[in-house]
């Protein structure tokens, strides 16, 4: 039986490749297919900026027939649809008829349908391919390992929405996510398009509001809920879990079947072999050690859904790594893990190579994330050497001394005198005083309030004490 599905584009059609598919974030194939929601072979009938695909087969999702077509959607040009083509497309559903795709590797040429079908038997039955992907796979494999024990999941009956993939709901909680809190809680929610804010959120069962996760869970509720392509298709109440366990066993049901052999007079059953966690973890974590830097990212990005901190003494290992790429994501990933074991590692790159610019900021942002008082020398001795990154993590978490290590800074090293004045401003929200207007003043330059700092610490200096935590002082 033949279906049509109708897709939900906006694209400009072009009979020539894809001019600007740099500006992509590179994916794997395992990882356009795990984000997408519906995958289906078939012919495009492009009319204007809306394309309809007369389906063959659908490889993943549910089947439809004539489903409704919308035309004002955001997708890039890079996304080529032409009339008459036939691939393999991979999309996102926006409610469950529409679609569109969000990548350029969302269409598949029909010679690459073995790689999509090995690609999702990989996700279904990953046992087999942990000792014999093919060299090709290994990224795949590892991005599959990543999705299968992500250690975050959303489960609502009333609010399906938030399940899609093509709201994205879920990308990136790893980063923010406390990585030492595993556990399932459960939310009320009451919405009202009219009301401010629009989403009411409260806990039930067992979970209370001083859990780690609730807070976290109902801050990125409250802000999809202001989404106007979400709240429209959000009941007025209904409930969510957040099942921030990590899985002990990820692949098809143990008793499912992966083929039937007869040898001789018997029939042998191939059953499908569930992988565990710890397979997993050794996997992934054996693979930050690859020569290859497209495994090592994979790797990381996949340990990182995990949340696994038993990966942090390798991971502090590639900060030195000589491919920029994968020392800036091991530096982010020992920022999300908030682990103070990296303290000393990324103290010193923080002070080292003075040309690597991008490098330095994550590694400042990363100790802020930390925030071990044993970073604090390095961070005033890089303020010292004019390195305008130690601002903002000596204005996270620095010392009363701090604010005098910034003045110094500033008024000795012109590279810091349009950084420091912010963490001065930061230390002051901090402290037992109160910030004077003239502070973030946007009509005076960072140089001209400098003498004006100076006479602030000279009349404050005495008395000024921190009193509050960054999250006290800036945080609602």
């Amino acid at each position: 039986m033949i279906f049509r599905l109708a897709v939900a584009v906006l694209l400009l059609i072009f009979a020539a490749p894809a001019a600007h598919a740099t500006s992509w974030n590179p994916l794997s194939l395992a990882e356009v297919a795990d984000s997408a929601d519906l995958i289906v072979v078939g012919t495009a009938k492009v009319d204007g900026e809306t394309a309809t695909i007369r389906v063959r087969k659908t490889l993943k999702g549910p089947r439809f027939e004539n489903a409704a077509v919308s035309s004002s959607l955001w997708v890039k040009s890079d996304v080529v649809i032409r009339d008459g083509m036939e691939a393999v497309f991979l999309l996102h559903s926006i409610d469950g008829t529409k679609h569109r795709p969000f990548h350029p590797g969302c269409v598949q040429p029909l010679d690459r349908l073995e790689q999509v079908k090995r690609v999702l038997e990989m996700a279904r039955n990953p046992a087999p391919f942990l000792s014999n992907a093919r060299q090709e796979e290994i990224v795949d494999l590892i991005h599959t390992l990543g999705a299968l024990f992500t250690s975050y999941r959303i489960e609502s009956l009333e609010a399906t929405a938030l399940q899609r993939r093509g709201f994205r709901f879920l990308d990136g909680w790893h980063e923010t996510l406390p990585w030492e809190s595993f556990d399932r809680i459960s939310v009320r929610c009451t919405f009202d398009p009219a009301a401010e804010p629009k989403l009411n959120v409260e806990p039930i069962g067992a979970t209370r509001e001083n859990h780690p996760l609730y807070r976290h869970l109902a801050q990125r509720l409250r802000g999809r809920a202001n989404w106007e392509a979400i709240g429209r298709q959000l009941p007025a109440r209904f409930a969510v879990t957040l099942d921030a366990r990590l899985p002990t066993t990820a692949g098809a049901p143990p008793r499912a079947e992966v083929g039937r052999e007869r040898v001789g007079d018997q029939v042998v059953v191939q059953a499908v072999r569930q992988v565990t966690a710890v397979e997993a973890a050794g996997y992934l974590q054996k693979a930050l050690g690859s020569r290859e830097p497209e495994v090592v990212l994979a790797a990381l990005s996949a340990l990182a859904r995990r949340r696994d901190t038993d990966a942090v003494p390798a991971v502090i290992g590639l900060i030195d790594h000589d491919d920029d790429r994968v020392a800036v994501a091991a530096v982010r990933f020992l920022g999300w893990a908030r682990d103070e074991r990296a303290t000393q590692a990324l103290s010193a790159a923080l002070l080292a190579d003075a040309d690597r610019y991008r490098m330095r900021f994550e590694v400042a942002r990363t100790l802020s994330a930390i925030a071990d008082p044993r970073a604090i020398p390095a961070l005033h001795d890089a303020a010292r050497r004019g390195i305008e990154s130690a601002t903002y993590p000596i204005g996270h978490f620095g010392t009363e001394d701090s604010f005098r290590v910034l003045l110094q800074a500033a008024d000795e090293n012109p590279a810091m005198r349009s950084s420091a004045p912010m963490g001065l401003y930061w230390l002051v929200r901090r402290s037992n005083k109160q910030t004077e207007p003239w502070m973030l003043d946007p009509a005076q330059t960072a140089a001209e309030k400098l003498p004006r700092w100076k006479a602030w610490w000279e009349a404050n200096r005495d008395t000024f004490r921190l009193v509050r935590t960054w999250e006290e002082a800036f945080e609602p």
